[in-house]
């Protein structure tokens, strides 16, 4: 039976195409075999967004840790009431205010300088001075759970309906609050700690009603390259508002932890529970909400978000996906990483197994995809837009397919009014392996290869230059064991790839030549890539 295939040049596309006999088991054929398999090609596919609880151990408690208000004096910001605003109105009730940090601070794999302080006690971590304007539902604590696009990449030590009160003849009854931040020491480590006081919580008749916490951002430093740092979570008192009679506080229904990027309508977020202690898988689903003061068990008690830091490396798709140059590993040449040095058939063989196992490689930015899409032309991001580039309830995948010579990954993207700049995601494919084989065989002479196209033939050949592939005589090896040769119908002078994937067994998988086209298989799917001259 012939194979059903869906056309595309050998030397820039991988194959697509998919053989129907039922065989058991494969083996390879020798001498001009191409590739032995029998499948049914599944590209490899993409990763999902970066999660939060990637990032971050799940929560656990620290004792002999007394909360500490921050001091009055040189290095405090004091922040007021009319320093809150949701529109360019100021807003006790649900405003932000920014403020700079003193350091950059990673989170979700994005780097940051600033964060928006929430009277609803949380922060919003962004790249910009202004405010985030016109957002709505910030007094809504489960706001943590779902899938929203707004509020994301928020830390959360204590998310209710509260307000920041002025007091006095305005107010009176009411105590006034305050939000202080500054950057401390704690251990010899540095953190900026924003410090919500006397805040009216969760019920805005109730001047008795007045909660003390903080949030700390430890400054990451023993990984180059790397700024994320752990999260904790420190409680005070509640109540001491001596302008009123009343002691009721209500410290039931906040949200505690901390929420990340990803869920639209239809997608469910991913968070990081603050209140469960019992590991990932309780912390990544629960919905709990307070039910009692303090969230930590104690004010001596700090709830904390150990960081999971990872290396990432600069320069989009050098080659080296197996981050070889990296600072401490073989390739970095004390900090001046050399090209022919740190590319190397490793690289493609990380690509490869990626394809043949299908576990893609991690997809967020500087980190392993984004180093092997040496074509540029792995981009991809989630939208919210339909095809008239009007809103929809619906979260998209678009891919960026076509190349782009620019290191800058923002650059040459669609027009599509939801498109998020830190959230542009990579992936590679066995081509990406098929170039990097290229670039050893000095075939191409750089990484990336943004180049339009590879000059691979000089006078071609009467016989053709290849642009499908045929399926050779199946012969039956032995009981449910198969060698299934896979030919190129013409000349292959140059990078080629494939993927495939089977409905049986693979064994082996042999190239015909094994030296400069390299093969991996994994269950039922083969990956190879390579630089090849053969008919």
């Amino acid at each position: 039976m012939e194979p059903e295939f869906n056309p595309a040049p050998l030397n820039h596309h991988d194959f697509e195409w998919k053989f129907l006999k039922n065989y058991k088991k494969v083996k390879p054929m020798k001498k001009r075999v191409f590739l032995a398999a029998v499948a049914a090609l599944c590209i490899a596919s993409v990763s999902a967004w970066s999660q939060v609880y990637v990032e971050f151990a799940a929560p656990t408690k620290q004792g002999n840790r007394p909360y500490t208000p921050i001091p009055a004096g040189t290095g405090t910001t004091i922040l007021t009431a009319s320093n809150f605003v949701t529109t360019p109105s100021v807003d006790p009730d649900n405003g932000f205010a920014v403020v700079t940090l003193p350091f950059t601070f990673e989170f979700n794999a994005v780097q940051y300088t600033n964060v928006a302080i929430n009277v609803n006690g949380f922060i919003m971590f962004l790249n910009s001075p202004q405010p985030p304007l016109g957002l709505v539902g910030m007094e809504i604590p489960t706001r943590m759970f779902d899938g929203q696009q707004f509020p994301r990449n928020v830390v959360a030590p204590f998310w209710g309906d509260h307000f920041f009160r002025v007091g006095g003849f305005a107010e009176p009854g009411y105590m006034p609050s305050q939000v202080l931040t500054r950057q401390v020491t704690i251990g010899g480590r540095s953190a900026f700690c924003i410090e919500w006081r006397n805040l009216n919580i969760n019920d805005k008749t109730l001047p008795s009603s007045v909660a003390n916490f903080q949030v700390l951002l430890y400054q990451q430093t023993s990984i180059p390259g790397n700024f994320q740092g752990d999260i904790e979570f420190a409680y005070g008192q509640i109540g001491g508002n001596t302008n009123t009679p009343l002691t009721t506080v209500i410290t039931r229904n906040a949200s505690v932890g901390m929420k990340g990027a990803s869920g639209s309508a239809t997608i469910q977020a991913d968070w990081i529970n603050g209140l469960e202690f019992s590991g990932t898988q309780a912390a990544r689903t629960s919905t709990r909400l307070t039910n009692s003061w303090q969230p930590s068990g104690g004010s001596d008690t700090v709830i904390v978000f150990i960081a999971n830091p990872r290396i990432r490396l600069d320069v989009w798709g050098d080659g080296d996906a197996d981050f070889s140059q990296a600072p401490g590993q073989r390739h970095n040449n004390n900090g001046n990483p050399i090209p022919n040095r740190f590319v190397t058939a490793n690289d493609a063989l990380r690509i490869l197994r990626s394809a043949a196992t299908n576990v893609p490689l991690d997809s967020v930015f500087r980190t392993q995809a984004y180093k092997g899409d040496v074509d540029h032309n792995g981009r991809y991001y989630y939208s919210r837009r339909n095809s008239t580039n009007t809103l929809d309830t619906l979260l998209y995948k678009r891919e960026v397919r076509f190349r782009t010579a620019s290191n800058d990954h923002t650059m040459d993207m669609p027009i599509d009014n939801s498109l998020d700049y830190s959230l542009i995601y990579f992936q590679v494919n066995a081509y990406d392996a098929a170039l990097i084989m290229h670039y050893l065989a000095g075939r191409i002479t750089q990484l990336p290869w943004t180049i339009d196209s590879i000059v691979p033939f000089g006078k071609v050949n009467p016989i053709g230059r290849a642009n499908n592939i045929t399926i050779g005589n199946v012969i039956n090896a032995g009981t449910n064991t198969y060698r299934v040769p896979v030919y190129a119908n013409g000349l292959v002078n140059g990078a080629v790839s494939a993927v495939f994937e089977m409905n049986g067994t693979v064994v082996n998988v042999e190239t015909v030549n094994p030296e400069s086209v390299i093969g991996m298989y994994n269950n039922n799917r083969v990956a190879i890539a390579g630089t090849t001259k053969t008919d």
